[in-house]
């Protein structure tokens, strides 16, 4: 194996992995050498499906390890790499390594995409053949998912079955996107029906009349235990209510209303007459506790005892029942226990609404057998599947697997103007700029929360394409100029690295320093701006007062206000003139520039002192870090680098300039006129240099 090689970039040492034994010593390289450790794989603008091969344990997030065991298998399928350095889409039969049994594997796939897509005896097979011939696998009724839906099957009973089956266990969608079912549906359906139909089958009867332990009365069983059931509670609370007259028959009167009870009842309201019944006494209780039932009883239940004596205890009794004891109650409810005992083991099934005979028709007939050997049929292309996505792992990994590499272990394209990373998301065109780093960006919060210690101008911009449906953030940074014109809500446009052309808008910034020059104009900018400000002040209230003026009745004596204000003001500034000649003819111009000097020292270095430090301390890395990713080197952002970032493009080579003014000469042919103010400007300057010149002289004349 050849040496490693570093490559020195602005300071930063970074392996250099130009061939496929370049890639292979990233084996060897300890992560503390390496740029990235981690990133989020929404960071990288590449394959999805790249990807995913390479995301092992998906949750989302490339690591070292995981890059580590993607080359491992690269180098492991593959005897001949020599297309890694050409990042090519198409994979040579002849270069995958036939030793392997994985390789093997590939090489026999991709020979039966081959001989599907009618190619057999084709050398080399590409990306877009491998895609072609799954995306015809995914749409087919066999497409390896396991799911069988309806419309995939030419049977109309099995198709019914599926349908059935779907409407009590539940359905999935296949690969296609059409509603089916799977094995594990089948089996539901299977063990659920043949419990169903067991339980069932124990609580029948051989014939009309016949008896069985569970069916004692044959099938006058299920009626005679409802009857049971339904009385139950009433008949036992009876009897206890027997036993506490026995003790103490005060309870009799207990159990009826007191006098204040009895004028709250209303009689007349059917509610509370029937709920006054239901809680009643089936009879009178005394201290025999037996139930008479030729005597008075609840009209409530009556019409449920009278159905019980005829068709429950005269049979259970062989003779008219006239009265009923607890222990007769007891023992008849004795006789059902295996009844009582084999509903309470009823299978908890959707099932059970079902027609036993339509489940039974499905676990006999032959749709079953059917489906069994539909979903086999289906899961046998899962392996071929399998095989087919191993080709695409291998295509993908022999053109994408070098460059992804170049934009984790190192950073090489993020030098290079000509070059992409995987992870920048385009280039953004804005006031004659081009700003060729951009990040994309999930949370703006949470990222400017992070970006604000990077020391960096950052734009957060909204990216959209021709639909809402395609839309992205992304943050950019401002590394060169000035920060003049940049505002929220500016828009550009941006091209991502594929060249499509997409709308940018300013959406969020931080706001930080570009440049010394920007910092050493910021003073004055400030000062000009303020300046405007006041004069604008300034002629809004005179305004203000010649609107006053002119809006009194006495207008002579306005005009002459108007014109002693102007006299005044004339003699002022003359007089202020004067003073400032005289004092700098007293003080000396070398002291009067000594003092504008330091007052401009004051103005600007501290604020250029600040920018130096901050602009020493811009980082790259922390732009990065916000985004979610784990850096290993720090990346500072220099001058030459800045340049690198955000410039002005260059205009073509060829390109001739036509200096003349073209404005001009159409503002001549047209006779615009317009009013030149700089001469007007430069004789009123030379005016007053000249007469502070001379006034100069003649104090120093009077002093000599």
């Amino acid at each position: 194996m050849n040496d490693m090689v570093f490559r020195n970039f602005g300071g930063n040492y970074q392996l250099r992995i130009d061939s496929a034994e370049d890639l292979k010593q990233v084996l060897e390289l300890e992560e503390a050498h390496w740029t990235a450790t981690s990133a989020p794989i929404q960071s990288f603008y590449c394959d999805g499906a790249f990807l995913r091969h390479l995301d092992h344990d998906r949750n989302q997030r490339i690591r070292s390890d995981e890059l580590r065991l993607a080359i491992r298998w690269l180098f492991q399928v593959l005897a001949d790499c020599r297309r890694l350095r050409d990042l090519s889409n198409r994979l040579a039969l002849s270069a995958i390594n036939l030793d392997d049994p994985e390789g093997r594997a590939i090489h026999s796939a991709a020979e039966r995409i081959l001989e599907n897509l009618n190619l057999a005896g084709q050398g080399e097979i590409s990306l877009s053949q491998v895609r072609d011939l799954k995306t015809i696998l995914s749409h087919a009724a066999s497409n390896g998912d396991g799911v069988i839906p309806p419309n995939a099957v030419d049977d109309p009973d099995t198709a019914e079955y599926i349908r059935f089956i779907m409407d009590t266990m539940g359905s999935v969608q296949d690969a296609g996107g059409d509603v089916g079912i799977d094995l594990k549906h089948l089996d539901a359906f299977h063990e659920q029906a043949t419990a169903y139909l067991d339980w069932h089958k124990n609580g029948t009867t051989p014939g009309q009349n016949a008896t069985t332990p569970i069916m004692c009365w044959g099938q006058d069983t299920p009626r005679a235990w409802d009857l049971i059931q339904r009385l139950d509670d009433k008949i036992e609370s009876y009897f206890d209510q027997c036993d506490l007259a026995r003790i103490d028959p005060r309870i009799v009167e207990r159990l009826r209303l007191n006098d204040d009870a009895l004028i709250a009842f209303d009689p007349l309201d059917p509610e509370s007459v029937r709920t006054r019944l239901e809680r009643s006494p089936l009879a009178q209780p005394d201290g025999l506790g037996a139930l008479n039932l030729d005597g008075e009883l609840n009209p409530h239940y009556i019409r449920l005892l009278r159905e019980l004596v005829n068709t429950v205890l005269t049979r259970a009794f062989d003779q008219p029942a006239d009265q009923l004891t607890r222990a007769q109650w007891r023992s008849l409810k004795t006789q059902f226990d295996a009844y009582s005992k084999w509903l309470a083991e009823k299978p908890k099934t959707v099932l059970a609404t079902e027609p036993v005979d339509r489940l039974r028709a499905y676990l006999n007939g032959p749709q079953e057998d059917r489906l069994r050997q539909l979903i086999a049929k289906d899961q046998a292309v899962a392996e071929e599947l399998d095989d087919i996505d191993a080709v695409e792992k291998l295509v993908l990994y022999q053109k994408l697997l070098m460059p992804f590499a170049n934009s984790f272990v190192s950073f090489p394209n993020l030098y290079d103007p000509n070059r992409r990373s995987l992870f920048e998301a385009g280039t953004l065109i804005l006031e004659g700029r081009a700003l060729t780093l951009s990040v994309g960006v999930e949370d703006v919060e949470a990222h400017k929360a992070m970006a604000r210690n990077s020391g960096i101008c950052l734009l957060y911009l909204e990216i959209t394409g021709q639909s809402e449906a395609q839309r992205f953030r992304a943050v950019t940074p401002v590394t060169a100029g000035d920060s003049d014109g940049l505002a929220v809500g500016k828009r550009g446009v941006f091209f991502t690295p594929d060249g499509r052309e997409w709308d940018a808008l300013i959406i969020d910034l931080i706001e930080n320093p570009i440049s010394l020059w920007e910092a050493f104009r910021k003073p004055f900018s400030r000062f000009r701006s303020y300046v405007l400000q006041q004069l604008s002040n300034l002629g809004g209230q005179q305004q203000t007062k010649l609107k006053e003026a002119f809006s009194s009745a006495n207008s002579s004596a306005a005009w002459r206000d108007i014109m002693l204000a102007g006299s005044l003001g004339v003699a002022a500034l003359g007089s202020s003139f004067a003073y400032l000649v005289q004092a700098i003819a007293n003080v000396g111009i070398q002291h009067v520039m000594g003092v504008v000097l330091g007052l401009l020292a004051l103005l600007i270095l501290p604020g250029m002192a600040r920018s130096y430090l901050l602009l020493r301390r811009r980082d790259l890395t922390t732009l990065l870090e916000a985004s979610g990713w784990a850096i290993g080197i720090r990346i500072p952002l220099t001058d030459r680098l800045g340049i690198l970032f955000t410039r002005v493009p260059a205009l073509p080579k060829e390109a001739q300039l036509e200096r003349p003014d073209l404005v001009a000469r159409l503002a001549r042919r047209f006779r615009v006129r317009r009013m030149n103010w700089s001469p007007l400007i430069l004789f009123v300057l030379v005016c007053g240099l000249l007469a502070a010149a001379v006034a100069m002289l003649m104090t120093a004349g009077e002093s000599a």
